[in-house]
């Protein structure tokens, strides 16, 4: 059977499936495969594994149609323009799928990927850069610049959580967060790492005293807890690598770039 639909529509360079009464592939030709590995973000997928929803759930209605009356149809919607046949072949009932125009899907796609891609590389608590996209600095870093580190964490962080509760700590990270992210040039990257824990990355230029002065004044600034109304004001230690070439951060590895400013904010703690 399956050589029978592979000799008809193998070398379509348009998307071919065959579904059955089911609505369940049971052929798929190699565009279609390959379409629907991009989607699945698979290269070696098994067409059985997936589903006419998969690519656009709005067919199936339109599809079940052209089941029951034996009619072609032309069917467009908003994802893609497709054609679809029924045909009965030893006695069973199939559908075949051409679809002439899927830019909809890819564009969809492509969507989807950004979003997810962008999801992967953020904290979801503060929305800063997670240690996941910290990880992969190297491959953004440019050659022709240096870079300052800045690694720093709010001093008794504990403490707030057990005195306040969670739900107010939270609070003082995503404020943290928020004012941080307000000093900082668009060319900057600003992680949250761990719970109290933070990276900022910057090129070097300028001067990095003046930004950590802004940077102690903005967290150090009150603030009132909602249920006790009382006021908390939130210090914070730092440790600092000035200008860091390519070539170190490569040759020691970024985690172990970051790690020497975690002790030096030790050592400023001490």
């Amino acid at each position: 059977m399956l050589d029978f639909f592979n000799s008809i529509f193998g070398h379509n360079s348009d998307c071919v499936g065959v579904l059955d009464q089911d609505l369940t592939f049971i052929y798929a030709n190699s565009a279609l495969v390959s379409l629907m590995s991009d989607i699945k973000n698979s290269r070696d997928i098994d067409f059985g594994v997936f589903s006419i929803n998969d690519l656009d759930g709005s067919l199936v209605f339109k599809i079940m149609d052209t089941l029951e009356k034996g009619n072609a149809n032309t069917i467009y919607t908003n994802k893609c323009h497709c054609s679809v046949t029924r045909f009965v072949l030893d006695c069973d009932v199939y559908v075949v799928i051409m679809f002439v125009e899927v830019g909809g899907i890819l564009k969809q796609l492509k969507c989807d990927l950004e979003y997810y891609k962008d999801l992967s590389r953020k904290d979801p608590l503060t929305g800063l850069f997670n240690r996941r996209y910290l990880k992969e600095f190297p491959l953004r870093m440019k050659d022709c610049f240096c870079y300052d580190f800045i690694f720093f964490d709010l001093d008794n962080f504990k403490n707030t959580n057990d005195m306040y509760g969670h739900s107010f700590g939270d609070k003082v990270l995503i404020g943290i967060a928020d004012k941080c992210s307000s000093l900082i040039s668009m060319s900057d990257e600003l992680y949250r790492i761990s719970g109290d824990e933070f990276v900022l990355i910057r090129k070097s230029e300028g001067d990095v005293n003046k930004l950590l002065k802004k940077m102690v004044f903005e967290i150090s600034l009150p603030s009132p807890h909602s249920l006790t109304h009382e006021i908390h004001v939130q210090m914070v230690s730092f440790g600092v690598l000035e200008c860091i070439s390519t070539y170190e951060i490569r040759n020691k590895g970024i985690m172990n770039v970051i790690a020497e400013c975690d002790f030096n904010m030790y050592l400023n703690k001490v």
